[in-house]
């Protein structure tokens, strides 16, 4: 009887980790120069189908207000990604790629966000999920597959993509 409860209480809380709030509005991911900063790292991560390699970048909010990408250089590292530094100052978030078979954030990513103080994203073909800090569920940013399809090759203000 007591390997049954056990059993019960695990079950449940790995339904509360990974359970997810419905597609949220995200002002990053609205933005068109976010959008083709994960369209990128998705594209040099071989669309999360060439391995168990991630690649990672700072999202970064200037002074002026506006938003860039800033790509991690890649240690091509088994199921993860490092950065070796202090996370910038003007660092809002992070996002990462993910093999197209761990399409959410880890458990592991929503500790990163709650000791770093920012959301970090994670993003496969099947779609884009944030884990933020201090909060159990993950979010659904977009649960659309092939969501990267429709992101423009260039920005409306002519900045360019954000491939180093």
């Amino acid at each position: 009887m007591r390997r049954s409860s056990i059993f019960i209480a695990l079950a449940l809380a790995m339904v509360t980790v990974a359970s997810a709030h419905a597609d949220e509005h995200d002002a990053l991911f609205d933005s068109v120069v976010i959008k083709m900063c994960f369209r990128d790292l998705l594209r040099d991560a071989a669309w999360g189908l060439g391995g168990p390699f991630e690649r990672a970048a700072f999202i970064m909010e200037d002074p002026d207000g506006s938003i860039s990408c800033q790509p991690w250089p890649s240690k091509h590292a088994y199921l993860s990604e490092r950065f070796d530094g202090a996370l910038p100052i003007n660092a809002v978030a992070i996002v990462h790629t993910h093999p197209v078979q761990f399409p959410r954030p880890s458990y592991q990513d929503q500790l990163e966000a709650t000791r770093m103080g920012v959301p970090i994203y994670v993003i496969t073909i099947q779609g884009v999920f944030k884990a933020v800090p201090r909060r159990e569920q993950i979010t659904v940013v977009s649960g659309e597959h092939n969501w990267f399809r429709n992101v423009p090759t260039k920005a409306a203000s002519g900045v360019a993509t954000a491939s180093p």
